[in-house]
């Protein structure tokens, strides 16, 4: 079966698993599981059929209940994680597993918590799990849970409230790659007084990097490339390889191991036809049938038109600009791009940048940006001490004041009350420019049409650049799109900031998307 780097890795921890003296692998445990979800009743278009557990689902619930540690007896795993394709069963399986815990371990005490979203998803597994205990003599099916003599269960939505209080025994998240927040933490610590409690998390990869979600797989490859030590958590991770032709039918079971069973390949190929057309169906097809981050397929402006004009921008004085400012304390680099729109079309930039001196060494690795040579050539202010000095933004806004005619100044209004406050109290033309879709969509949409246009010019600055190759985008699902850092976590800070200066030129001309009345305002 073709296995892609993580699922092969997997496979590697769980044989040297095998040779550990301190663990085994309760195989009556996993019989007597396997036994009895394949005695349930299928559900759904799979009605009537006899279920008969396939080899990879074995395996991720014998990962889930079977591993113990020896001297204890404790189990071993806390948290699984599976990410896969859709349409592949997963919501079958974890109403299998969830009744397992509620009526077949027969153990008293039993919460189980299906957790996600929306609660009509969350009710997904509910409710096929109540088709499953329809007449079995030891479930009592109700509308919105099954109890029975050993506890009960519950469908939950994805908020920090409605998981207040919960202990559960099971927990299962799903689709957890959509979670805000991080209340899965909650989730963690709210069962470490039990000692066999398992949190599962089965789902397709995300579309949005700043969410907790990419952070667990993150950890979840730290742990398969032995480069964790947390024992507790049974990590499989679908999905085809970054080398790997997303149209090839060979590679499709890396993302899709119920291929054959519960999924038909002409299907996913009739699918696939459908989707390859579109910039949008790919990435979709990518995400939701290769179970590939859309974060690694996603970036989004191609630099050929930002190398096309590299000669120096140059702003007369008294000219009309507009101004973007992104500001950051000590993580990101602080950003104030100026925009200057012309007559003949093109709309030039300029921008100048602010990073913490007592950092500059060791992120520029990380961010592979060459902070100390761009600060030698002037591109880069490198201020004193760990955090940047917003005052020293506030003066250099001033300076702009003087030399042009400043029409606005938007900024981010997130974790700035302050320094806005400043600025309005100065009098500057300060307008609040939130980061939201509602308001980035459009700048997002303004933004790409400059730019395929040819109508920006960037002065070959190499901090808009490096910002302008790192930018990703996110998209919701209505399409819109709006830029991120992207799994890297690189900088995009000079993007961020000229796109606000550009979005409020396009404003006050009456030429940006209508969206923008919903997220900009002036102070």
């Amino acid at each position: 079966m073709p296995a892609n780097q993580w699922i092969r890795l997997a496979a590697e921890r769980w044989v040297r698993d095998l040779e550990r003296a301190d663990l085994v692998m309760d195989w009556g445990e996993v019989q007597a599981m396997v036994d009895f979800i394949e005695g349930l009743q299928l559900v759904g278009s799979h009605a009537g059929q006899q279920w008969t557990l396939l080899d990879w689902q074995v395996w991720f619930l014998a990962g889930c209940v079977g591993w113990r540690y020896k001297s204890s007896g404790i189990r071993r795993t806390r948290l699984a994680i599976c990410q896969v394709a859709r349409k592949n069963g997963k919501s079958t399986l974890m109403s299998g597993l969830a009744l397992w815990e509620l009526l077949g371990r027969q153990v008293p005490g039993r919460s189980v918590n299906l957790i996600a979203n929306k609660l009509d998803q969350a009710r997904i597994v509910l409710d096929a799990a109540r088709d499953m205990a329809s007449g079995r003599p030891d479930a009592k099916v109700l509308y919105r849970s099954i109890r029975s003599d050993w506890g009960d269960m519950t469908a939950q939505t994805a908020r920090e409230r409605s998981l207040d209080g919960l202990n559960p025994s099971l927990w299962i998240g799903d689709e957890a790659s959509e979670w805000r927040g991080r209340f899965i933490v909650k989730l963690t610590t709210a069962t470490v007084a039990r000692d066999d409690a398992l949190g599962v998390i089965i789902s397709t990869p995300g579309n949005c990097p700043d969410l907790v979600y990419p952070e667990m797989i993150q950890t979840a490859e730290q742990i398969l490339q032995r480069q964790s030590e947390l024992d507790t958590w049974w990590p499989l991770i679908y999905g085809i390889d970054e080398a790997d032709e997303p149209g090839d039918p060979a590679v499709w079971r890396k993302a899709n191991p119920s291929l054959g069973a519960a999924l038909r390949e002409e299907v996913l190929a009739q699918q696939w036809e459908q989707m390859r057309g579109s910039a949008i169906g790919r990435t979709e097809w990518l995400r939701f049938h290769c179970a590939r981050p859309v974060d690694s397929v996603t970036k989004w402006l191609d630099l050929k038109h930002f190398d096309e004009h590299p000669d120096p921008v140059e702003i007369p004085e008294g000219a009309k600009v507009w101004v973007g400012v992104d500001t950051s304390r000590s993580q990101d680099m602080s950003a104030v791009v100026l925009a200057y729109p012309t007559p003949e079309g093109p709309v030039y930039l300029k921008g100048s940048y602010w990073y913490p001196a007592e950092h500059a060494v060791e992120r520029e690795i990380t961010y592979q940006a060459p902070f100390r040579r761009w600060a030698e050539e002037g591109h880069l202010n490198l201020t004193p001490g760990g955090e940047i000095r917003y005052e020293d933004i506030r003066q250099y806004l001033h300076q702009l004041m003087g030399r042009y005619s400043v029409q606005t100044i938007a900024v981010d209004p997130w974790d700035t009350r302050s320094f806005v406050q400043g600025l309005l109290a100065d009098g500057l033309p300060v307008a609040m420019h939130k980061q939201s879709m509602d308001l980035m969509g459009p700048a997002t949409q303004e933004w790409q049409q400059l730019w395929v246009g040819g109508r920006l010019r960037c002065g070959g600055c190499p901090i808009l650049r490096m910002c302008c190759n790192n930018a990703h985008v996110q998209t919701d699902i209505n399409g819109n799109i709006r830029p991120v850092k992207g799994m890297s976590r690189r900088l995009i800070d000079a993007l961020i900031a000229a796109m606000m200066a550009v979005h409020s030129w396009a404003i006050d001309q009456g030429t940006a998307p209508s969206m923008y009345e919903q997220g900009i305002g002036v102070g």
